[in-house]
Order: structure tokens, then C-alpha cells, then sequence
């Protein structure tokens, strides 16, 4: 028998009691249990050059021209932990947006396709989500530029 960190009741499970209690956990990584293939966040996962910069990971140059932009416009940022459900090609699935930010999501999107269209047309409608695409992420691409040369990747830790 073992102890649930989050709520504290015993049971026979690895580590949480329940679904419930291992999603209140933030630290907790989703993939993990299925042997890193259950969706949500897999760090690496983009299509991008990724690292991490001021403790937060980004899976792309785009997600850290956005981080970078954040922080130096004093908004308050985190890597998104809590993930939403919705249905595609037959499976139930999980949408992990990026960030959240000022208590708002983010989602740094470079392109659309069928799936993507699943995510956002099954959002739940009582949540907001912005979704940056090309366009919207043009004028911080050149912020982060303008302030760190072509080059700014290389401000990976």
C-alpha cells in the first residue's frame, strides 16, 4: 500500500490513487505511464529546434521567439500542463496547448491540418484559447531577431 502525494489516501496503486489526483500533480509526466506514447506532451515532440530557456521548454525556434517576447513584456508565462480531450480517426485523444499566459492558453501553431481542426473544433467552448499562427507570429519572430540576431536559438541553455 502506498500513499497518494496529492490527497493523501492510501491505495495500491504506483504513485496516485486516481485519474483526478495524478492531473492536480504538475509535475507529473502524462506520457510516461504508456511508455511515452499516450499524447499530450513529449518533450522533443515538435517539429522544431528545441531547449530550454529561463526554465521553460520550447519545442521550437517559434515557441522560444514567443517565450522570449513574453518575458521581456513582462507577461507572466508557464509550459501548459493540463490537457483537453477531444476525438480523432476513430481514437479519443489529448490536446496539450503550449503555454499559458496572464492565466490565458496559447497555442504557437505553424500549420493546419485535419487533426488540428479535430483539436480546436472540439475545444471545450467555455475555455479560451488563443492560437498564434504564421501571421501572428511574424511581428515576434522579428522582435526576437531585432533583439538577438538570426541566431537567437543558440539562447538555449
Amino acid at each position: 500500500m502506498v500513499k497518494c502525494p496529492i490527497c493523501g489516501k492510501t491505495h495500491k496503486n504506483k504513485i496516485f490513487c486516481s485519474v483526478v489526483c495524478r492531473r492536480k500533480d504538475v509535475n507529473y509526466n502524462f506520457s510516461k505511464p504508456a511508455g511515452g506514447n499516450s499524447g499530450g506532451y513529449r518533450r522533443g515532440s515538435g517539429r522544431g529546434k528545441g531547449g530550454w530557456y529561463q526554465g521553460i521548454y520550447c519545442d521550437s525556434t517559434w515557441e522560444l521567439a514567443y517565450v522570449i517576447w513574453a518575458k521581456d513584456n513582462k507577461k507572466e508565462i508557464i509550459r501548459n500542463k493540463e490537457t483537453f480531450s477531444y476525438y480523432f480517426d476513430g481514437k479519443d485523444r489529448k490536446f496539450l496547448p503550449d503555454f499559458v499566459v496572464d492565466g490565458d492558453l496559447i497555442e504557437i501553431k505553424g500549420y493546419k491540418s485535419k487533426q488540428w481542426e479535430a483539436k480546436i473544433s472540439q475545444f471545450p467552448q467555455e475555455r479560451k484559447i488563443d492560437v498564434l499562427y504564421k501571421k501572428e507570429m511574424k511581428p515576434i519572430l522579428e522582435y526576437a531577431i531585432e533583439q538577438h540576431g538570426e541566431t537567437f536559438y543558440n539562447l538555449y541553455e
